[in-house]
């Protein structure tokens, strides 16, 4: 027979026992949950690649130019201009004038290479000429030129004379003579450093960045028809450009040209400014840098030129002397003999404001005046103040 207190201590373990079994098997179960519930990454699907595939950019097309309006045939010509011709020179292989590169003109249709000579780079003519739309330049070259006119050919416009240009516009010619504005450009200078602290004369490197704005390409600007070009239907080989008078302000302009295969890089200009003398090279010893390129003086339309304008070519007029005294000119002291005499009347005289001064009263002012193109200054007074008129 047990004992009371042995009885009770049965009970107690029995009462503990299933107290902590549920909480044992509890315990256990927690355990194992993570591994029953979190699936294996290998065995997790990857999402798939969208289905739809990508999409391509397209290419814009090249817009078609749509022109309004062409050039003709050119008016006869306005005004010309003269350039040396070094045609013929072969012998020598340079030019005989012309060239200055201190001033920045230009004689060199030569290869440095070997120095030899390229008609299609050699300019002997420009000339004006211009209807109610259209300003026409034609560009005359040397006549034994032959073959594609790669150039490029330009013409240069300074639109306030002051020897710096403003605008440029360029191009090489199509064979066939049509009219086209395949690559013409109209190149402008809006910083206005084209010619560097002294326009026309040559300043230290390396200059400014010239022509730096396209304003026009090949039909894309704010006018499609702007520019055109195409071989000139002349006589002699030739290149010409039609420009929209619009496309200039249709004002006064002093203008030249180029053939351009050397440098050919309008950032550059004036090539005087961008190059030394020893880099450019020499016709006397060797060209180099500045090679295979011709340019011209420039001619004046829509005003008259003083005499005083960068670059100006050789515009001139006629002096006469009408009275028995002789006549000191200046600027330049040339001498006007008496009207009686062989030299009393001096011609190709370069236009401009002169002064003259009567060599027999001891160099009296009797006259200043402005000799305009083609025009003509008459001396009629002395010294003493007696007239006496032209005869």
């Amino acid at each position: 027979m047990q004992s009371p207190r042995r009885t009770r201590s049965l009970l107690l373990f029995s009462a503990l026992l299933a107290a902590v079994g549920p909480a044992c098997n509890l315990g256990a179960a927690a355990q194992a949950e993570p591994s029953a519930t979190i699936a294996s990454v290998a065995d997790t699907p990857v999402p798939a690649e969208p289905t739809t595939p990508p999409t391509e950019t397209s290419i814009p097309a090249t817009p078609t130019i749509a022109h309004l309006v062409r050039p003709g045939e050119p008016p006869p010509e306005q005004y010309f201009l003269s350039d040396v011709s070094s045609g013929g020179t072969n012998q020598i292989q340079r030019a005989i004038a012309g060239d200055n590169f201190n001033r920045n003109r230009l004689e060199r249709p030569f290869l440095a290479a070997d120095m030899s000579y390229r008609p299609d780079l050699d300019l002997i003519r420009v000339d004006i000429s211009l209807d109610d739309t259209w300003f026409y330049f034609t560009l005359t070259l040397y006549g034994g030129a032959s073959g594609p006119l790669t150039g490029p050919y330009a013409v240069e416009l300074d639109l306030d004379a002051d020897g710096r240009g403003d605008l440029m516009v360029r191009g090489s010619p199509a064979a066939g003579g049509e009219w086209t504005t395949d690559t013409v450009q109209i190149w402008s200078d809006a910083n206005g450093d084209v010619g560097g602290a002294t326009p026309m004369t040559a300043d230290p490197p390396p200059g400014g960045d010239g022509y730096e704005t396209l304003v026009f390409d090949q039909g894309v600007g704010d006018d499609p028809d702007a520019a055109w070009i195409r071989v000139a239907a002349i006589e002699d080989t030739g290149v010409q450009f039609a420009v929209k008078r619009s496309a200039v302000g249709d004002g006064s302009f002093l203008w030249s040209a180029w053939a351009d295969e050397g440098v050919n890089r309008v950032g550059n200009l004036d090539y005087n400014d961008a190059f030394t003398p020893a880099e450019a090279g020499s016709l006397q010893t060797a060209l180099a840098a500045v090679a295979a390129v011709d340019n011209t003086c420039r001619m004046y339309y829509g005003f008259t030129p003083t005499g005083s304008e960068p670059g100006l070519c050789l515009v001139t007029g006629t002096v006469r002397n009408c009275s028995p005294h002789p006549m000191r000119m200046e600027p330049g002291g040339k001498m006007l003999t008496p009207f009686f005499e062989s030299g009393a009347i001096l011609t190709n005289v370069q236009i401009g404001t002169y002064s003259f001064y009567d060599e027999s009263t001891g160099g009296t002012l009797v006259l200043t005046a402005t000799l305009t193109p083609g025009g003509t200054i008459t001396i009629t007074k002395t010294g003493l103040g007696y007239e006496y008129p032209c005869q």
